[in-house]
């Protein structure tokens, strides 16, 4: 019976008069009670910054798996939707590079890659993803985490520059996508092409084949609500909780476990020797070794402790995470990248798309994510580079892979 049925039957009772103050009370309450929910349900989700670090010594914040000052030029971008990290350095006059990590790690599983670009002479901008290492984020409630919402992040990101990113003078910028980015940047140039100068893909989400998703992941997130939201978190964080180290596990090279073939193991860990240690793949997850170091002089730096990490202390993480599973762009995103090849080719400028993925990747699979790519892209648009990698690559060839990105034909020094 809604609030106003309730209030007609008890003053038209017999006890009405004894009863319409406990019926005030009644409506007063449970007014109360759906603001306090909505007025939450706005608010968006704070920073660690703000929530955990202020409570933490210096010693213990300098060596956290991603202390703050990971990377130089840090700022704190304050928005509507919540407060974002970004990170900018590199010289000014340098060709400008935007990275965009994956669905779990925060922004420090790019580090390899951000800091070789820069000592080649590029303008690098990193920042952490809504939800994730030290952003804030807007409630899935009211904003699902899709790709519509981070895009607006990244435009909110470049206007925070004092460098002109955007506009006839600026030169227009390398985008590069890792795993969940790889499609959150693809969606980005379908909509703001002339921004855009080459799209880089590691490893990426958006084209990949469907059956890689387990039975379990389907039922974890798309059960229709059946399944208690309290649960469907508890267990999401229990499979992003990074496996312990184990010797290598040895099985015949003929069996597999068909839950392997999720797009989940992606970027939490496996260990070394031992890439498949998990009991099961995590839909979402970007797989991550616990070593080598990601940065030498500062070993407590590690892409999957800051994931496990971010479980503890983010307030908001495990409710991005899931609804950016839900929501985000990891499938079916073909027309999307054929827009990009119709933008690029029409432009008139030299634009590329590098293609980067992992021989042993088991998530995004070189011998269907290339092919693929290369039937929507065509061979004078797409440049495909096979590493002898897993799905973790940027923290393993990083490097590498900034080389390739520096090599393409329009990223001669300005």
């Amino acid at each position: 019976m809604q609030l106003s049925g309730v209030t007609h039957f008890i003053t038209r009772s017999p006890w009405s008069k004894s009863w319409v103050p406990v019926a005030a009370g009644v409506a007063v309450g449970l007014l109360a009670s759906n603001y306090r929910r909505r007025t939450l349900s706005d608010t968006p989700y704070q920073s660690p910054l703000t929530t955990v670090l202020p409570s933490l010594s210096d010693d213990a914040i300098r060596t956290l798996p991603y202390p703050p000052d990971a990377y130089p030029g840090a700022r704190n971008v304050n928005t509507p939707l919540g407060s974002i990290r970004v990170y900018e350095w590199g010289p000014t006059d340098g060709k400008k590079v935007l990275l965009v990590h994956g669905i779990s790690t925060p922004c420090i599983s790019m580090v390899q890659i951000a800091s070789r670009l820069v000592e080649s002479g590029c303008r690098v901008m990193v920042f952490d993803l809504f939800g994730r290492g030290f952003s804030g984020a807007p409630n899935p409630k009211n904003h699902p985490h899709d790709a519509s919402l981070y895009i607006t992040q990244i435009l909110y990101v470049l206007a925070s520059s004092s460098v002109p990113w955007t506009g006839a003078s600026s030169g227009g910028f390398t985008i590069v996508g890792y795993s969940f980015g790889g499609g959150v940047a693809a969606t980005f140039i379908s909509y703001f092409p002339h921004l855009v100068s080459n799209l880089v893909l590691l490893a990426p989400g958006g084209i990949m084949r469907e059956h890689h998703i387990s039975w379990t992941s389907h039922i974890l997130y798309n059960n229709g609500g059946l399944i208690p939201n309290s649960f469907v978190r508890w267990a999401v964080g229990r499979r992003l909780k990074p496996a312990p180290e184990k010797p290598p596990l040895v099985r015949p090279t003929n069996e597999s476990n068909p839950d392997e073939d999720d797009i989940g193991t992606a970027e939490i860990p496996s260990t070394p020797g031992n890439p498949q240690s998990r009991k099961e793949p995590v839909i979402g997850v970007e797989s991550v070794s616990h070593g080598p170091n990601l940065v030498p002089s500062r070993p407590s730096i590690n892409a999957a402790k800051a994931t496990d990490w971010q479980i503890k202390h983010h307030e908001g993480f495990l409710s991005v995470f899931i609804s950016a599973i839900q929501h985000g762009p990891i499938t079916k995103q073909h027309e999307t990248w054929r827009k990009v090849r119709h933008a690029f080719e029409a432009d008139g400028r030299e634009k590329r798309v590098l293609l980067v993925l992992g021989h042993t990747d088991s998530i995004v699979k070189a011998d269907e994510v290339g092919p693929d790519a290369l039937e929507i892209f065509g061979e004078e648009l797409l440049q495909t580079e096979v590493l002898d990698a897993g799905h973790d690559l940027p923290m393993k060839n990083g490097e590498e892979i900034a080389d390739f990105i520096t090599g393409l034909p329009n990223m001669g020094k300005s």
